[in-house]
């Protein structure tokens, strides 16, 4: 209703009216890090992608086995390598526990067979 009265009076009066003005200031110091790290990160993806096809390298997607094959030490890497190659790598996997070990210049994950796991006894040799 006030607003119908205002608009249908007729009456003006003078005056000041201000409004807000929003101004942005872009502190490039501090948005340089994290803009040249997406970029990186994005390009690094883009990269990877590129050299999966390349190479036509089947897609990790979510399996993990394939992920542990560069966390372990030498031993259980060649291990693995073998049972790969001998169609077995998912069995082997199952057969096996990992734990993080001490090396000296850091933990390592190693990995020991399960000697109470029926299904598979030793590593493949």
């Amino acid at each position: 209703m006030s607003n119908w009265i205002r608009d249908n009076s007729g009456v003006t009066r003078g005056g000041d009216q201000e409004a807000w003005v929003l101004h942005i200031r872009v502190r490039w110091p501090y948005v340089t890090l994290p803009v040249l790290v997406v970029l990186l990160g994005g390009g690094f993806v883009c990269l990877s992608v590129w050299e999966t096809r390349r190479l036509r390298l089947p897609a990790w997607k979510t399996d993990v086995l394939a992920t542990l094959t560069h966390s372990l030490d030498d031993g259980t890497h060649e291990q693995l390598r073998e049972a790969v190659l001998q169609g077995r790598a998912r069995e082997w996997a199952m057969g096996t526990v990992l734990n993080f070990e001490d090396a000296g210049r850091g933990l390592e994950l190693k990995a020991q067979q399960d000697k109470s796991s029926s299904e598979w006894g030793e590593g493949p040799k």
